[in-house]
């Protein structure tokens, strides 16, 4: 994200995360598969309170959907206002994001200030307590509004240029998948960690019928109650089982 809040004098970072965007860069990171893995990013940080900022921008609208290729993506058909509020809502009501607009810079910057200053008058009582990502993973911080990472731990797991892990890498690679979402792609990497043990448990299984069934049967969201469509199942399978990727690991 573009904004983090840091608690002085000893760095510990307050749990919340925003992530500024312009319409436009909005829908060419949409179309080249960039918001997919922000989005991903942010939800690997360990803060757990995430924003997108979004800022209209109307100047040359007709021109956004030729956008993608200067970011690496593909051009082509025209935006739609339904087709970035379709992305604005599924980021919200699917993967518990906060989403708030703003008219212009102006009105982000008011924003931010506000939203400090909120965060200074809730904070300024309050005892703090560090933890790590570990203890986060672990399910061992009971109140991660309090007990926060510190700034260094966060700055080392989020640099561009770190070493990624295995399971990061692998959460990258499902996220190329025409229409597999972020927390589709959290759900697998939590269960099998690594791309040989998720082709190895689809190869495990004696039937087409047992595959779906080992990919639907993983849960899916806040609540947990939605599960991967079978379309994107099939693709996963087809993709995992019928190319030897032996000699590509």
């Amino acid at each position: 994200g573009q904004f983090a809040r840091a608690h002085a004098p000893r760095e510990l970072v307050l749990p919340y995360i925003v992530e500024r965007k312009r319409l436009d860069d909005l829908w060419a990171s949409v179309k080249d598969g960039r918001y997919e893995e922000q989005k991903f990013r942010m939800k690997s940080s360990g803060l757990h309170r995430l924003y997108y900022l979004i800022e209209d921008h109307s100047k040359q609208r007709q021109y956004w959907g030729n956008a993608g290729p200067m970011h690496g993506g593909q051009g082509g058909r025209p935006v739609t206002q339904e087709s970035i509020n379709q992305a604005m809502s599924n980021t919200a009501v699917q993967e518990g994001f906060s989403i708030v607009k703003t008219r212009d810079q102006k009105g982000s910057i008011e924003f931010l200030t506000l939203f400090t200053r909120i965060l200074q008058k809730k904070y300024q009582n309050v005892t703090l307590h560090s933890c790590t990502q570990a203890d986060i993973t672990n399910g061992l911080v009971k109140d991660r509004d309090s007990c926060l990472l510190t700034f260094q731990q966060l700055n080392a797991s989020s640099r561009k240029n770190r070493k990624m892990t295995l399971k990061e890498i692998f959460a990258k690679m499902l996220l190329k998948l025409k229409g597999l979402s972020v927390e589709m792609a959290q759900a697998i990497v939590d269960e099998y960690e690594t791309p040989t043990r998720f082709r190895d448990a689809l190869l495990g299984c004696d039937s087409l019928k047992e595959r779906l069934a080992l990919i639907q049967e993983l849960s899916v969201g806040l609540n947990s109650k939605r599960k991967i469509p079978k379309t994107i199942c099939e693709a996963l399978i087809n993709f995992w089982t019928n190319h030897d990727i032996s000699n590509d690991v």
